[in-house]
């Protein structure tokens, strides 16, 4: 799971790029990548990315939720862990 420091991270990086919500896909104990969902579309996400990589320390991927189809949707919500 994703440590206390890493959540606080990705929530004040969220925060400042004003998305909505944040999930961690898929959950890995130790990730190499940290897979994050994102709702809400924020202005730039290879900003945001490569600050929330900056914010820890590893690469991420970024998906966002309103480009997901609805089939997919559901089961996602299942499988991901809300930061």
């Amino acid at each position: 799971m994703i440590d206390a420091r890493r959540r606080r991270a990705i929530r004040s990086v969220a925060r400042q790029h004003q998305v909505r919500a944040i999930r961690w896909w898929p959950p890995a104990r130790h990730p190499s990548w940290v897979h994050l969902l994102v709702e809400g579309r924020p202005d730039c996400i290879p900003v945001l990315r490569s600050d929330l990589e900056r914010a820890l320390g590893c690469r991420v991927a970024i998906y966002v939720a309103g480009q997901i189809p609805e089939e997919a949707w559901g089961s996602m919500l299942v499988e991901t862990v809300a930061v």
